[in-house]
């Protein structure tokens, strides 16, 4: 069953017991936008930052919920 990202984005961090800081340090990716798109404020991201997000947590982009997915051409 797919999940939205910001579900699995939450559940990869807090079962690895890291902060969004230390994510935010890991990868240069803002603070404010890992937390946006683990609550749902940020939504339809690009496919590439997607992709990116997805090999930072571990997450499969063919398990993520289609509504998180910008684009016409790009289905799952």
């Amino acid at each position: 069953m797919r999940q939205p990202l910001s579900v699995m984005m939450r559940n990869k961090r807090e079962a690895k017991r890291v902060s969004l800081e230390q994510i935010s340090e890991q990868t240069g990716i803002a603070i404010q936008t890992l937390y946006e798109l683990e609550n749902d404020y940020l939504i339809d991201p690009r496919l590439s930052f997607l992709k990116r997000i997805c090999y930072i947590y571990g997450i499969r982009v063919e398990d993520i919920d289609n509504h998180d997915i910008e684009g016409e051409c790009y289905t799952i």
